[in-house]
This record gives structure tokens, sequence and C-alpha cells, in this order.
């Protein structure tokens, strides 16, 4: 999904099969597919004034079904031209298979490959080692792959489970180099058919925590959908693959293995992540505005602004009145209530004026005159960053973490 992909071939509405005609798919910066002609046969001038179709049909010169869903139209006129030529913009491509709606309950899993998940997971059966002889270094090396064979899943509840594997294959073999690419891939089965916007939901989830966990934001580098209606008994099971544009424009992915400065890996909290993760997939409505205002927040900037601070003190403002005291309280009261509970552990929060950020968040909100003493400049950028600290620690307490374990990890992470 970080490559551009092109795709030249026939598309037609579902409901007018036999009108075919050519156009090519784009997933570059945009998402697009650009038609030669109209859907609509010896209708050419008023297809401008129809609405867009919910979804469009395709087939590549390979024969691979395509479908396209959540269509608007940017319209491209050659009136001199004996054709007109159509662009729609395009929110997913299905590659592998006709879908008859977007709600279709076909799939049962999704697989997806994620940036910084190997890392993450840290984890490396292909090593590398030289043998030594008489205390010296040989020329001799061993590549070996020791992988456990027991597949770990866990259960997320709701009929869906988790699973993360270790992938390795050699990428080319030439007479002077082997390259051996590893890699780690998640996948959640659903024991029911589902749609595939369900099953991405819930790959969202998971990408939402590994975002808190590698304090940064990361993208899908690819995403499959499997079904075993379409398996037919085959036994390598039939791999559909889902496109999109995502928001975050990161640059070009490259595994580094280090993992230095994420709040934690799975290492750090593998005895207790069975139970960690099936709390972070049961989050309701109430808490994922608060993910979503945390996850906001990782976004890797090159500019810092007030919104930065307001969007971490809103989400605070917000985990304080729902879970902990509904009732009308002034925000310096809520910061300094959470603030205390982790403060005898993590003094990382102590030195912060919870009035003064209180006075902040109102005369960033409301534009008040500035009668009170406020957070600017570089101090508000600092500020701004222990209050992340401080509700990832919140989201932390919320999935089960005890505060022990807690200090432990925000004093690994902000060495």
């Amino acid at each position: 999904m970080k490559n551009e992909l092109q795709i030249d071939g026939y598309w037609w509405l579902p409901s007018i099969p036999d009108n075919k005609i050519a156009g090519t798919f784009y997933n570059t910066s945009n998402q697009y597919l650009k038609v030669f002609g109209s859907f609509y046969p010896n209708d050419i001038l008023s297809s401008s004034k129809r609405e867009s179709p919910s979804i469009i049909l395709g087939e590549d010169e390979k024969g691979n079904k395509i479908t396209l869903i959540e269509i608007s139209k940017k319209e491209t006129r050659n009136i001199s031209g004996l054709f007109s030529i159509l662009q729609y913009q395009i929110q997913y491509c299905i590659k592998g298979i006709h879908l008859n709606s977007i709600n279709d309950l076909i799939f049962n899993e999704i697989e997806f490959r994620i940036e910084s998940l190997t890392s993450w997971r840290n984890y490396y059966p292909v090593k590398h080692s030289i043998p030594c002889k008489n205390d010296k270094l040989t020329s001799d090396f061993n590549l070996s792959y020791s992988a456990s064979s027991e597949e770990k899943v866990y259960e997320l509840g709701n009929e869906f489970e988790l699973s993360i594997n270790h992938r390795a294959y050699p990428r080319e073999i030439h007479k002077e180099e082997i390259i051996v690419t590893q890699y780690h891939i998640a996948s959640i089965k659903s024991k029911n058919n589902k749609s595939f916007t369900e099953l991405l939901d819930k790959a969202y989830r998971f990408k939402f925590f590994l975002n808190m966990a590698t304090v940064r934001q990361n993208d899908f580098l690819t995403l499959n959908l499997y079904s075993n209606e379409l398996n037919d008994g085959a036994k390598t099971p039939k791999t559909i693959e889902l496109f999109f544009n995502q928001k975050s424009q990161a640059g070009n992915y490259q595994i580094t293995g280090d993992n230095k400065k994420y709040l934690f890996d799975f290492l750090d909290v593998e005895e207790f992540f069975p139970k960690l993760i099936k709390k972070w997939f049961s989050f309701d409505k109430e808490m994922m505005p608060i993910i979503h205002h945390l996850i906001n927040s990782l976004e890797e900037k090159n500019t810092f602004n007030s919104t930065d601070f307001l969007i971490v003190v809103q989400a605070l403002e917000g985990y304080h009145h729902r879970f902990i005291n509904p009732k009308k309280t002034d925000l310096k009261v809520r910061l300094k209530y959470l603030a205390n509970l982790f403060s005898r552990e993590i003094a990382h929060f102590s030195d912060v004026n919870m009035q003064h950020v209180a006075n902040t968040r109102n005369y960033y909100s409301h534009f008040y005159k500035k009668k009170n003493t406020i957070i600017q400049g570089i101090e508000l950028y600092h500020v701004t960053k222990k209050l992340r600290y401080l509700l990832i620690c919140c989201l932390l307490k919320e999935i089960g973490i005890e505060i022990e374990k807690i200090k432990i990890i925000m004093q690994k992470h902000l060495l």
C-alpha cells in the first residue's frame, strides 16, 4: 500500500454489465479511476448530471476481478473530441473479487503488514553468526532459522482472534550474495463472515495500539482479505488485496530494528499481553474519541502550534469526565487528579503547573484577554509532551497495566 499502483482494464456498472469501457485505476498520492467514455450508452452528455455510482466493477489484463467502492466524480471533458474523459475519486479498491455491496458478508480474515510491527515484536528467527577458533574470528559463518512452531492466538472477544506471525524468505539468490527478508505480519480472524469494513475497523484498532506503543504513526504496508467461500477446497486460500489512501503520508518505510524510542515493545508486556490486547479491543465508543485524540497528537509534524496542545488537554479532560467524575469540575482539578495518580511513581509530571495549563487552554480555545499566566513558545511544546505522556499513562492504566509496571515503562522510555 506504500507502493504506487496502476491497473489498466475494462470497467462497468453492475446494473449495465454489457457496457464495458476502457480506463486506468491509479493509487498514487490520490486514488482515482480515469475512463474514456460513459458508463451510460448513448447518454454521454447527460452523464455529468447523474449521481456517482456506488460501485464500479472491472477486470484487468490478467483477468483479475476489481471492485471500486465509495466513489465521487471529478469530470474532465473533451468537448471537441469524440468521447468524454471522466475521473472518479475512489475510496476503496478490492482486487480479486466482485462485490455487490460494501456490506457483503463474505470475509472471515484480514491480514496486514504494518510499519514498526517487526521491530516492536522484537523477535528475529533468522540469525547470522561467525564462529571463533582459538579466540579468533574465522572466515566461516552460519545462517540459521529457528522459529517457534507453536502459533500464538489471542482472543479479542466478540468472536475475533489475533495472531502475529513471522515470515522470512530469500528475496534474491545470486552467486555472490543471499538476501533474506524477515518481518512480522498480523492477522485478525472472525468465526463468522463479516464485511471488509468491519474487519478493516479491527485492523485499525490494532494499528492504534501499535501507534501508542511505538509513540509514532504507523501506516499499513499491505492489506489482504480471505474468505472460506472463495477457496473451493484449495489448500492455499485465495488472497484478496485491499487498497486505499491513508491519511498519514510518512516517508518511505525502512526496517531499522531500532525500538529504543518506543514506549514499550512486545517483550515488555509479553506476560500480560493476552489480557492487555483483549481489553484494548473491548473499548467502546466512550473511549475511542480519547484514543483518536492521542493518536492525532502523535502525528509527526514539521511545526508545533496551539491546536496540538488543545488536542491533548481535551483528551485528558474527556477521560476524567467520562471515567472518573462526570460532574462539572474545573479543568485544573481534573488535571491535578490525573497527575496525582502517577506522580508518586513518575515525577515527570510534578513540575507542570496545571493552573497555567487551564489558563492556556481557555486562552487558545476562546481567545480571552491575557489576564492570567499562560504558557507560550517552546515551553508550551515541552508541556504538551508531558501532558501527552500523562494521557498515555491513563490509557495504560485503563487497559489493566499496574502503576508499578507503568513506572518501569515510562522510565525506560524517558531515559
